[in-house]
């Protein structure tokens, strides 16, 4: 979402893609991006966009949240913040309604790799390619650096960091 916003892409994408958010995402932790802050061109306002539906809100419960602390509790390389961690969850437990994962956060897309759901993540690249919306973008938006990272999860979960093979 901040990548889309970033490059300008974000109103198109609305209209060209079925984006959802995490509830974490839409109540909190967009509330602290402005373009004061974080350099975008406008406001995240997702409250208003899920009260029009150009955006999806999804709630994990508390059980699926905890499922996925309890899976990194304890491993220091593996720091989600709250809407990852219900992103992350959402997708565990299989309550993402098909929607895949897109985010530019390592650790995010390492550990949706240690859960085994590599092949339920995209990068922001794919997106935009597949919404005939593409563009030159930063490197941590591109498939190129989504897959290394995709990688790195891979390799730390046969090392046994995550969820077990």
């Amino acid at each position: 979402m901040i990548g889309a916003h970033c490059c300008g892409v974000w109103e198109s994408l609305l209209d060209a893609a079925d984006i959802a958010v995490a509830e974490t995402v839409a109540k909190t932790e967009a509330q602290f991006y402005s373009k004061e802050v974080a350099g975008i061109p406008v406001e995240i306002n997702l409250p208003r966009l899920i009260e029009e539906g150009r955006v999806t809100e999804l709630s994990a419960s508390l059980e699926d949240i905890a499922s996925i602390s309890s899976i990194f509790e304890g491993n220091d390389r593996v720091e989600l913040h709250p809407g990852e961690m219900e992103s992350l969850a959402l997708i565990h437990s299989n309550n993402a309604d098909g929607r895949l994962f897109c985010t530019a956060d390592a650790v995010a897309i390492q550990a949706l790799a240690m859960l085994g759901l590599s092949e339920q993540g995209t990068a922001l690249e794919t997106v935009l390619t597949s919404t005939g919306l593409q563009r030159s973008l930063s490197s941590q938006y591109t498939d190129e650096y989504f897959q290394r990272l995709i990688r790195k999860g891979q390799e730390r979960r046969m090392m046994g960091e995550g969820v077990p093979h």
